[in-house]
């Protein structure tokens, strides 16, 4: 094995057995110890990175954050640098997305680079690593090919950028269309994520030197990109190792030059975020010390969320005419992910079917347990907020009716919604009619359905009759009709069971077959389970608002669908109601197959996705509280609470 060869091995080495030292800090009660930009756990892991590093390689030269410098006078040609925690504050504060990294010099040239994230996506990690002369860039011990480089922007880019981002989103939209930003805190996985194609361009603006991106620049040249300064050069080093730049950009150089040519400088406001609900946390992750160590589960929580998004999203581009029975696409037509549709959304924006759900999410997340009260203010405030498909009329009496208490929606046949509210003293105000006919004319209708699946997630760790209890009250605010309300229970405490599991497809089936039985006191939602494994709805059945066509089409494709990429793309060629019909089907595969199921430019796409006013391309701006880019964190959060609710 030759040097660079060898180099590489201690190196992942150290970074890695680091990183378990700073995982173990971030799960502490109460968070990593710290404040500020320096947590203890910095110190420690370099000691334990330098230790490894001097012990394999006496003669090299070292420079880190934390420990200092060694071997430098003179120069010599080999330079370690190392950043044992690239990413600390937002770490201190419960972020994922901190990073070890180390890289080589090698006359002032980086010829190695590995960066490890402990804790992102999950525990598990994600290990990327390169040296030159060791072949291709690996991810997690497998070879990445280089991404398709570009000159420009593209529709659907993704920059990474830090967490301070999403203070001002409309400025950041606008300066980096056509393309899209992701916050992620460390500036060494933000280069190494646009090293694997994860991103266009990663970037550090805040200035940055060289422990904090050698590594990455590393990563970069080895598939076939660079790292630059905010000349639009690419960034240098002393002999001694030594590098500053007032901001970095990682990728491909005529995609950074059109960023370079745009006010950047303004791309992270100071001013602070305003969440006029009331429902939003004031981070977009969990607070420090309360993350969830079992990445399988989490990567099933976030697979079940990112699927109800991803097919509420592609559906929603290809919806049939009410009542027709022509296929949405051709059979073997690809399914893609875009602008516009019948609704005019931004790729991967939520609509009605996913906007219900979230809003279920952070009111369950907001108080920590599942309130029917509080969950039907939630869907009063969704009401009142103009969102997708709701009739003038109810807009209208909405305002007129603020002191409504318990909302009953209706879905029409024509896709719109109507209301009668219920109050709490038991006065009924009427708007389509009573509040019982209005419901019953919807008798089966699959709203509740649409919005079901975060119970799934935060119920993974309850008695399955138990979530079965509260599956039927949340459906009853809008659906009381008791075949949605077992349509409801069946979907969750499957959904549930393949969380906390991580059974097979056909076990998740059985199970919630064999609970169907004893649990759900409708027949027709048993028969509709039954029929699952041999059909799935066709003709006229498929057209309509019906928690049984939609209950079917999900179990269907969990059994017969490879995975969740294969079953949300053969819902989405149905006709009928594509967007509720796959967000269905798209929770319940991504709870079983996961998060990784899902395709990456979906992912992305979903998780950029901010449909904030006077956006270029937003068509149909929407509240922060409906915005899709939170799905990972709310997975983790809904898992949490679930958790410690029984705690």
């Amino acid at each position: 094995m030759d040097e660079i060869a060898r180099a590489l091995a201690v190196a992942t080495e150290a970074a890695v057995a680091a990183g378990s030292l700073i995982r173990e800090d971030f799960h502490r009660p109460g968070g990593a110890r710290g404040h500020d930009d320096h947590a203890e756990v910095d110190e420690e892991a370099e000691v334990l990175i330098r230790g490894k590093l001097l012990t394999a390689f006496p003669e090299w030269g070292y420079r880190g954050e934390e420990t200092g410098s060694a071997n430098l006078d003179p120069p010599p040609r080999f330079i370690w640098l190392v950043d044992p925690n690239d990413g600390t504050r937002s770490y201190l504060e419960g972020y994922r997305g901190n990073a070890v990294s180390i890289a080589l010099l090698r006359d002032r040239e980086p010829v190695l680079g590995v960066v490890f994230a402990p804790c992102a996506p999950d525990d598990d990690g994600d290990l990327i690593a390169w040296a030159e002369g060791c072949g291709p860039v690996t991810r997690n011990g497998a070879p990445v090919a280089p991404p398709a480089w570009h000159e420009r922007i593209r529709d659907g880019d993704c920059v990474l950028v830090s967490v301070d981002a999403d203070n001002d989103a409309l400025v950041n939209s606008r300066i980096l269309a056509p393309g899209r930003y992701r916050i992620m805190p460390s500036i060494a996985y933000r280069l190494a994520l646009a090293a694997v194609g994860d991103a266009a361009i990663g970037t550090g603006l805040k200035g940055a030197g060289d422990w904090d991106y050698a590594g990455g620049q590393a990563l970069l040249r080895g598939n076939g990109a660079d790292m630059f300064d905010q000349h639009g050069v690419p960034a240098v080093y002393t002999a001694e190792g030594e590098s500053h730049c007032r901001g970095c950009f990682g990728g491909a150089q005529g995609p950074i030059r059109q960023l370079l040519s745009r006010p950047w400088r303004e791309m992270l406001p100071r001013r602070h975020r305003h969440d006029p609900t009331g429902l939003m946390p004031p981070f977009p992750t969990l607070p420090p010390g309360r993350h969830v160590r079992d990445a399988a589960s989490l990567r099933r929580a976030q697979g079940c969320l990112l699927g109800h998004f991803i097919g509420d999203a592609l559906g929603s581009l290809v919806e049939s005419p009410s009542g027709s029975t022509a296929p949405a696409r051709p059979p073997e037509s690809p399914v893609e992910m875009g602008d516009g549709g019948p609704l005019q959304t931004l790729a991967g924006q939520p609509t009605d079917v996913s906007e219900l759900a979230l809003t279920l999410a952070h009111t369950i997340d907001r108080a920590r347990r599942y309130d029917d009260e509080l969950a039907a203010r939630a869907y009063a405030y969704w009401l009142r907020s103009q969102p997708f498909r709701i009739e003038g009329a109810t807009a209208t009496a909405l305002r007129a009716a603020p002191n409504i208490s318990l909302p009953l929606l209706v879905r029409s046949a024509d896709g719109g919604y109507r209301i009668a509210a219920a109050h709490r003293d038991g006065s009924v105000e009427s708007v389509a009619a009573s509040a019982r006919a209005a419901a019953d004319a919807a008798s089966t209708g699959f709203g509740s359905l649409t919005r079901a699946s975060p119970l799934g997630i935060f119920g993974h760790a309850m008695e399955p009759d138990d979530l079965a209890s509260i599956a039927r009250a949340d459906s009853a605010l809008t659906h009381p009709n008791p075949i949605c309300q077992d349509a409801c229970a069946v979907y969750v405490v499957a959904i549930a069971h393949a969380i906390s599991t991580g059974a097979a497809a056909r076990d998740v089936y059985r199970f919630a077959l064999d609970w169907a039985e004893s649990g759900c006191q409708t027949a027709e939602v048993r028969g509709a389970l039954r029929n699952a494994e041999v059909e799935q709805p066709s003709g006229r059945a498929i057209t309509r608002a019906s928690a049984l066509t939609a209950l079917q089409i999900a179990f269907h494709q969990l059994l017969h669908a490879p995975g969740a990429q294969e079953g949300i793309e053969s819902v989405v060629r149905l006709p009928g109601p594509a967007s509720a019909h796959a967000a269905v089907a798209g929770a319940l595969l991504g709870a079983v197959h996961g998060r990784e199921s899902l395709p990456a430019r979906w992912r992305g796409l979903v998780l950029t996705c901010r449909p904030v006013a006077g956006a270029p391309g937003v068509r149909r701006p929407r509240p922060e509280v409906f915005w899709p880019t939170g799905a990972l964190e709310m997975g983790e959060r809904l898992l949490w609470v679930g958790a410690a609710d029984l705690a």
